[in-house]
């Protein structure tokens, strides 16, 4: 990774959140780990909002943006000064170590650690998924356009924009005004920071909780293990993933809610609404898992304090705030937000949503329940994912049923002897496992298709460990300071070691192996390649679905490149008709000729490597009956993949033109790195 680029994304990120954590807290006000955590959240809001704000009126450039961020610096850090200056933070900051030294040193010796090996991450990562690139793309579009864009070029032709990640791509639109277009080294860098800020948060979290030893277990366990529980959410942080930014930012707005339930003050409400508002502009799953985990601790708190109204009452308006910046955040582009599945919508003989995610041509059974879960199945798939034991064990009745009374006398066992800031730990965490067995049993009620109907095993199953961890640091919490007892020095220490353990076990595990890198970079010389060679108006076939790989890297059309229209009825049918199409063509080329010239396409790319795209909806490609196609003609290959130009038989129809539409600028020189 090149340092200049990570230094000023860090610069455009972290100084402005610094400044606004400085401008809300003062000293003494909040503890090192929640600063930080604020720090990249905070870093994210801002010029994702200023950025946003400028989008929305058609003036976002650097010239614009530059200025405004500075200025929104500069008067933050102008507040802040008025509620301390730095020797002020300095000498709190001491106080803080002096009085609780060893956790918080080894906690940000697991951040310190989890941040340099993360810089060892190969810049071809990406290559190994799909859907990062769309995100990249998504934040060209706005950078060129320098608005919301009002169509998009996908599929060969022009589509209504997906603004359900809005807030995210204008970030990135800021991102790219800092360190540049590139997709390779600019989605390296925004996947530092954001795994960086994500471990932060949940270490912020951890304390909020009152986990004081062993709260930087949490990102340990929680994002940086490959060894057992679930691994979903390390897993994610090995591409670009819109949801890593939203947890990275819901999980800080949880942790100062949190806060908020405890301490009941309004300052800490405003903020973690605020977050939690700007988190649905970036994505909606973390958001829900949290605003979740959230009313399952304040239920825990009004069971056993009294001024139960008071909480009530500032928890409702913490909730009520972050869903109503959220829906401005949402609605004000007025674009497509792919929230639309139908409830009534049965797939009859053929599910088009399992087609785009599996290449499945049609449901198990044409039963309308076809992807029914019943209570007890939902149960026992949460426990597998949760704890990672056998599917063989979980589907036995007497386990799943042990398993969920077990964790419910554990709640109880936890709000009624454990210490006060442990407590209420359990029930919030029952609340969350009920919520994604209760979830994921009702969303397969309710809806046919294949892939609303199992968003929760799909989805909501990816958060099912944290629950099992947080119990787990808890009981470990409460064992290590009732050893303080005989031993006050002990709990420190041993926790401390203990975590130091685990961080030396599991970070290193966490890197990808050097096989997936190595081929990735025959997928970087093909893109080199074509990038090079072929003309900026080419239209291009490519046998994978692609989501936004060819815009990113080389500026052209890919025709089955877009994003995936899962919850886009009108956009999907027709998109579903293409990729049937083609699938039918790469079986058949010879029979299926015109459908490469109705399409108008110039060039087909046969990859070999990598993973930049689906193969599934495409299926198996008929290779013999290709090279004997006499109207396709090979003109490149490579270890990363073929390119064959398609000889016309006819003039070429008149098609959307790249360079008319934002996000699509030309390159003709190297793929960086």
């Amino acid at each position: 990774m090149r340092p200049l680029p990570l230094l000023l994304a860090l610069l455009v990120v972290c100084l402005p959140g610094l400044a606004g954590s400085l401008a809300v807290y003062g000293p003494r006000e909040i503890g090192v780990p929640t600063r930080i955590a604020l720090t990249f959240a905070v870093g994210f809001v801002i010029p994702g909002v200023l950025a946003f704000l400028l989008a929305l009126a058609g003036v976002l450039s650097p010239a614009t943006f530059f200025p405004v961020l500075a200025a929104a610096v500069i008067a933050l850090f102008y507040v802040a000064v008025r509620k301390g200056g730095p020797k002020e933070h300095i000498r709190a900051a001491r106080a803080e170590f002096a009085a609780d030294r060893l956790p918080l040193l080894t906690g940000l010796a697991v951040l310190a650690g989890f941040a340099i090996v993360r810089l060892t991450f190969p810049p071809t990562l990406h290559f190994s998924a799909s859907a990062s690139w769309r995100y990249w793309a998504d934040a060209l579009e706005v950078a060129d356009a320098g608005a919301i864009p009002r169509v998009a070029l996908q599929y060969g032709t022009t589509f209504p924009p997906v603004t359900n990640k809005v807030l995210l791509s204008s970030l990135g639109a800021g991102l790219i005004f800092t360190i540049g277009r590139e997709a390779v080294p600019g989605m390296a860098v925004a996947l530092w920071l954001w795994s960086l800020g994500l471990a932060a948060a949940l270490w912020s979290l951890g304390r909020e909780l009152g986990l004081r030893l062993t709260a930087a277990m949490l990102p340990l366990l929680v994002v940086a293990n490959t060894v057992f529980l679930n691994q979903e959410l390390t897993q994610d942080l090995g591409s670009l993933k819109a949801e890593i930014a939203g947890r990275l930012v819901a999980f800080t707005a949880l942790a100062v809610g949190v806060r908020a339930v405890r301490t009941r003050e309004w300052k800490d409400i405003w903020v973690s609404g605020a977050l939690f508002g700007a988190a649905m502009g970036i994505h909606l799953v973390p958001v829900l898992i949290s605003l979740i985990f959230l009313a399952s601790y304040a239920v825990a708190r009004l069971t056993v304090e009294r001024d139960r109204f008071l909480i009530a009452i500032r928890g409702a308006s913490l909730i009520g705030m972050g869903i109503f910046l959220g829906a401005v955040i949402l609605f004000l582009p007025r674009g497509d937000l792919a929230l639309g599945a139908a409830a009534g919508e049965t797939p009859g003989s053929f599910d088009p949503t399992r087609y785009l995610h599996a290449g499945a041509r049609a449901p198990a059974t044409v039963d309308s329940r076809a992807w029914y879960i019943a209570p007890r199945r939902a149960l026992s798939t949460y426990i597998g994912s949760a704890t990672g034991v056998s599917n063989t064990l979980t589907r036995h009745s007497s386990f799943s049923i042990g398993f969920a009374v077990a964790g419910t006398i554990i709640a109880v066992a936890m709000l009624v002897w454990f210490p006060s800031d442990l407590r209420h730990i359990g029930v919030a965490a029952g609340g969350l496992a009920l919520f994604i067995v209760v979830l994921t049993w009702f969303l397969s009620v309710r809806y046919r298709l294949y892939i609303p109907a199992f968003f929760g095993v799909r989805r909501l199953m990816d958060y099912s460990s944290i629950p099992v961890i947080l119990v787990g640091l808890a009981a470990l919490e409460a064992s290590l300071s009732w050893l303080a007892r005989s031993r006050p020095w002990a709990p420190a220490v041993v926790a401390s070691a203990l975590l130091v353990a685990v961080a030396a076990w599991l970070i290193p595990a966490s890197r990808p192996a050097p096989a997936a890198s190595a081929q990735n970079q025959d997928v970087v010389e093909l893109f080199t390649w074509i990038r090079g060679n072929l003309p900026c108006d080419s239209r291009i076939l490519a046998d994978v679905h692609s989501e936004g790989v060819f815009q990113a890297l080389t500026g052209r059309v890919s025709l089955l490149e877009g994003a995936t229209p899962y919850l886009r009825r009108n956009v999907r049918d027709r998109v579903v008709e293409l990729f049937l199409d083609a699938r039918g063509f790469f079986r058949d080329p010879v029979a299926n000729a015109e459908f490469v010239q109705r399409n108008g396409v110039d060039y087909l790319v046969m990859l070999q490597a990598g993973r930049v795209g689906y193969r599934e909806p495409i299926g198996r490609v008929n290779q013999s009956k290709l090279q004997r196609a006499r109207f396709l003609r090979l003109i490149h290959s490579a270890a990363g993949g073929d390119v064959y130009q398609v000889m016309r038989t006819s003039p070429p129809r008149s098609f959307p033109r790249p360079q008319d539409f934002p996000g699509y600028r030309c390159e003709r020189d190297a793929v960086a790195l």
